[in-house]
């Protein structure tokens, strides 16, 4: 659970914050993008109404079904990039997912400069070494173009990528993966990996964070911290 978003007139610091409407959306739609498993949402009506003709209520709604749709993958969600304030300066951060079929992709750079963010999709999205593949992203909410990234189009997952941000900007994207991952014929990993994952270390957990005894066949699962596609595997 997090304090994801909040919009009030009393509250100390909250009372303080932007009530500039671009400002306010980037909040809402990170409040979301986060995939946390419970979002509380503390909107002051008044300030929902009055800020840009009421038009929050709207970007509300579109968050909560943009987080709908994306049910089956935001389990996996998972911390990208840097610390958003290391003691010195911001950085840029966000959350990605991938299930085998779909991703999603947030981008935040809370720095008031442009800054620079290199990664690959492979990486950002923590896809195992032993899946090649592609994805495609498109914009989840109307955004500006991030420079060095290109939507609608396939990108390997090993392309590198060197995207640069606007100040105090905030990119979401939806991924469909070119070449879904067929849970019941990919390669998967070794028995052996697979036995020495539970076995030594006992950490194992299904995408929604469930302690597991073993790892679920035919699933994904977190095995000693990697994300990895199991089937066949010895008893």
């Amino acid at each position: 659970m997090t304090h994801g978003f909040m919009l009030s007139k009393y509250g100390g610091g909250v009372a303080n914050m932007s009530r500039n409407y671009a400002d306010i959306v980037r909040e809402l739609r990170c409040a979301f993008a986060c995939g946390s498993g419970m979002v509380e949402v503390y909107a002051d009506f008044s300030l929902m109404n009055s800020i840009n003709a009421g038009k929050l209520w709207g970007d509300l709604a579109e968050c909560i079904r943009w987080q709908k749709a994306q049910e089956d993958v935001l389990p996996d969600v998972h911390w990208v990039g840097g610390n958003p304030w290391d003691g010195s300066k911001a950085n840029v951060y966000g959350w990605a997912a991938w299930n085998g079929e779909r991703a999603t992709l947030a981008l935040r750079n809370p720095s008031a400069s442009a800054q620079t963010f290199t990664t690959t999709l492979r990486e950002a999205l923590d896809i195992p070494a032993y899946i090649h593949t592609s994805i495609t992203l498109s914009d989840a909410f109307s955004q500006s173009p991030l420079s060095g990234l290109t939507t609608d189009t396939p990108i390997g997952i090993d392309t590198p990528l060197t995207l640069r941000l606007a100040a105090s900007s905030v990119y979401i994207y939806n991924g469909i993966d070119e070449n879904p991952t067929s849970i019941g014929t990919i390669h998967p990993a070794s028995d052996e990996e697979m036995e020495n994952g539970t076995r030594l270390s006992g950490e194992c957990y299904d995408l929604s964070g469930r302690r597991l005894a073993r790892p679920r066949e035919n699933s994904i699962n977190i095995v000693s911290g990697k994300k990895m596609i199991t089937q066949g595997m010895k008893r």
